[in-house]
């Protein structure tokens, strides 16, 4: 499979504001992202190809955000994850993210489970 590699950051602005997103890759093709709402700290979008799971891809990708959240000032960080997700679930709570609060409901109609960590 050989080794992966950080394919680039690509930052681009929305209009709600500033999302940074972060690629991995296998030298070919990206297998991962992660992006990061820089106004308010949140993690979404967090996905790695099936094939390249359990392979700490999640877990570099998550510190990378984390980092960059760090230079631009942020002292906390979060992720909304779906309850039934429980791959994202542990994800984040293997890199230090505690689970705070009942769930929501959100405009579609999923219930997400909040994720937060001091960094």
């Amino acid at each position: 499979m050989g080794e992966l590699k950080q394919v680039g950051e690509i930052d681009y602005a929305t209009k709600d504001g500033e999302i940074v997103s972060f690629q991995c890759g296998d030298g070919s093709k990206p297998v991962g992202v992660c992006h990061l709402d820089k106004k308010n700290g949140c993690i979404f979008a967090l996905v790695v190809l099936e094939e390249y799971q359990g392979k700490g891809l999640g877990e570099a990708l998550v510190k990378k955000a984390e980092d960059y959240a760090k230079q631009i000032g942020l002292k906390s960080i979060f992720a909304q994850i779906t309850e039934k997700n429980e791959k994202s679930q542990n994800l984040f709570s293997k890199c230090g993210y505690e689970k705070n609060g009942e769930s929501v409901i959100n405009d579609y109609g999923l219930s997400l489970d909040s994720y937060s960590k001091n960094i």
